[in-house]
């Protein structure tokens, strides 16, 4: 296939995808037209695979078009600030359209970027990610909208204007990974900002849009930044070419300023500490929005910025705090995930930890951590996908997201409670993708000899000692089966919800399964494009690095046992229900209550230990944020020092 038409397919399509979902009226056609849409992405990131990588010059018209849709986009927030009296907004808008329009019209005025965009290894697995998880969600959204507006009692449906933001959100996103002129991906970055920022306000309730402008001026900082990095750039090297910073200048001390600029921008979208309360107030846009921000774009645009421009700063300051950061989001959010018993907050603090292991990856800069990196990017994105889709699911049946409620799902809803349970074991557990992933990050960390690698190991210990704790919790409360007198009746899932979930889950297995020669195939040649030498190989049975190695075949037996624990809990023999005793005379007639001082009658409540009177989310995130704000001080202070 044409090389062009793969890109308008990844790019284009989506973006016409969504017009036309806009302009159609009948929930059937805007139906067919994403599952069409999602078909052609899936298609074309595949063929790109098979192609290897190659690079297009666009024509000169696209660079007009682009900046003057960039100019209209950030004037578009200006407006929001404005109607909305919010100074910041407003401030930070300005702070963009002024120094852009300077720059496009006299600094840069002509310039010429070639290639326009680069197909390359990279580039090829996000776009993988984002086309195929992204595609996934999609589908599932047009039954998810529709009892969500249900549920809502809307009179009036929405989900035109939710469904052209959210497929014009996959094109964006693969514009951003192959662009290699910082401008355009600039304005793919921008275009991302306004799709969550239009996503998140869906529903339109005071919550929703307060959470959305949060959400707004903490990308616009993110912004900023990036404008500041590219004017900076352009007037130190003279260039604007991704591939020419990273093959031409690296980690030369003239550019760290820029690429520091570059990675505060990736941390404002990767919601890393202290930017960390804009990816939490987007849970209360609807389910398939926090599936699609979480695992593959928004998010994944941070990552992909940082991990794009990781060659230009290895062994520089940079790196060392760029690992600090990641460290200490990790660590962070996987203590205050121990206090959530909202499943939704749940998983996105797991998912900002999980980011938060990628960046540290990045700033460990070897070839290693790299690896790992990549890893960790590909089997987060489908088990997060997965997670979030199935939380959604529940939601909308039992009308809950609290984890104390899902005790009886294996009972009445046994296969969406096994597609979850499989998800979680999936985030933890042998012989599951992240689990190699973090194995490798481990190794890399632990190959590096310096105080701040010592400080990075101390965080992903005591941070993954809290995430396997969280993800237990969660999973001993799915896998319980209260008895009851009469136990409720299995409920069917709609095939809308069951065919992106069962693929993900299919994927997930297939992949952690076949994990060898997917390093192979997909992430050793992207690694070894990146410029950094091949240090993890494989053997016949495991993964192999200097200091250790990783068996995978064996581990398939425990794989086996663990996805027949559901099975074995749902045939379990049926016990007596016996009164239950607290400490106390049970009352008569009344299974679930007792009596206690005074013959007070109290009822029997049973749940997880959530540790809210030691650890106080408020006042954790009081505490680490400030942290948060010094770590980054400091890695300005490292560099200019």
């Amino acid at each position: 296939m044409n090389n062009t038409y793969l890109l308008s397919s990844a790019i284009l399509a989506p973006i016409a995808g969504g017009i036309l979902c806009f302009l159609l009226r009948h929930s059937v056609l805007r139906g067919l037209i994403i599952f069409l849409t999602a078909i052609i992405l899936i298609v074309s990131s595949i063929i790109l695979f098979t192609q290897g990588g190659f690079t297009y010059s666009a024509p000169d018209y696209w660079n007009t078009v682009i900046t003057v849709l960039d100019f209209a986009i950030l004037l578009y927030f200006l407006y929001v600030g404005l109607a909305n009296g919010h100074l910041i907004v407003i401030v930070l808008a300005l702070l963009q359209i002024a120094p852009l329009a300077y720059f496009e019209f006299y600094q840069a005025k002509g310039i010429e970027v070639a290639p326009s965009l680069v197909v390359d290894k990279l580039a090829i697995i996000m776009c993988l990610v984002i086309s195929i998880v992204g595609s996934l969600i999609a589908i599932y959204a047009i039954r998810y909208m529709k009892d969500h507006e249900a549920h809502l009692k809307l009179t009036r449906s929405r989900q035109p204007i939710f469904f052209f933001f959210f497929i014009l959100f996959l094109g964006a996103m693969n514009g951003l990974v192959f662009s290699n002129n910082l401008l355009w991906l600039y304005f793919f970055w921008e275009v991302t900002t306004l799709c969550c920022y239009q996503l998140i306000r869906h529903d339109l309730t005071t919550e929703s849009k307060a959470n959305a402008m949060r959400a707004l001026w903490m990308n616009l900082i993110g912004g900023v930044a990036f404008l500041c990095a590219i004017i900076l750039l352009f007037n130190k090297i003279h260039t604007l070419s991704i591939q020419e910073i990273i093959t031409k200048f690296p980690a030369a001390a003239v550019i760290l300023i820029p690429l520091a600029l570059l990675c505060l921008a990736g941390f404002t979208k990767s919601a890393q500490i202290p930017f960390q309360t804009w990816l939490l107030g987007a849970m209360v846009a609807p389910t398939p929005v926090s599936a699609l921000l979480h695992s593959s774009t928004m998010v994944k645009a941070g990552i992909y910025l940082i991990l794009r421009f990781a060659p230009a700063f290895q062994g520089t300051p940079l790196s060392k705090m760029v690992m600090l950061v990641g460290a200490f989001s990790f660590l962070v959010t996987a203590i205050i995930a121990l206090t959530q018993d909202n499943a939704k907050r749940l998983l996105a603090y797991s998912t900002i930890g999980n980011l938060g292991l990628i960046i540290m990856c990045a700033g460990i800069n070897t070839p290693l951590a790299i690896t790992a990196a990549l890893l960790l990017l590909v089997f987060h994105a489908i088990s997060k996908g997965l997670l979030f889709m199935c939380v959604g699911t529940i939601e909308t049946l039992i009308h809950s997201r609290e984890i104390e409620r899902m005790a009886e799902l294996i009972t009445r809803l046994p296969l969406l409670a096994t597609i979850t349970v499989i998800g979680i074991i999936t985030m933890f557990l042998a012989p599951f993708g992240l689990l190699v992933g973090k194995w490798a990050a481990t190794e890399g960390l632990m190959s590096v000899h310096s105080i701040s690698a010592f400080i990075a190991v101390i965080m992903l210990v005591l941070g993954s000692a809290a995430t396997t704790v969280f993800w237990t919790k969660y999973l001993g409360r799915l896998l319980n089966r209260p008895e009851t007198p009469k136990a409720p009746s299995p409920q069917p899932l709609a095939f809308l919800y069951k065919l992106p979930l069962i693929s993900l889950v299919v994927m997930a297995i297939i992949l952690s399964i076949m994990v060898i020669p997917f390093y192979n195939a997909v992430i050793s040649p992207a690694v070894q494009q990146l410029n950094y030498p091949l240090i993890l190989v494989s053997g016949n049975a495991s993964l192999l690095t200097p200091f250790g190695s990783f068996a995978t075949w064996p581990l398939f037996i425990l794989f086996g046992l663990v996805l027949l624990m559901p099975l074995l809990i749902l045939r379990a023999p049926k016990a007596d229900v016996v009164p239950v005793y607290m400490c106390g005379e049970n009352v008569s007639g009344d299974e679930c209550a007792f009596c206690t001082v005074a013959d007070k009658n109290e009822p029997l409540q049973t749940s997880g230990l959530y540790f809210s009177e030691i650890l106080c989310e408020t006042s954790l995130e009081k505490l680490f944020t400030p942290i948060g704000v010094i770590i980054l001080v400091a890695l300005f202070w490292l560099i200019l020092k």
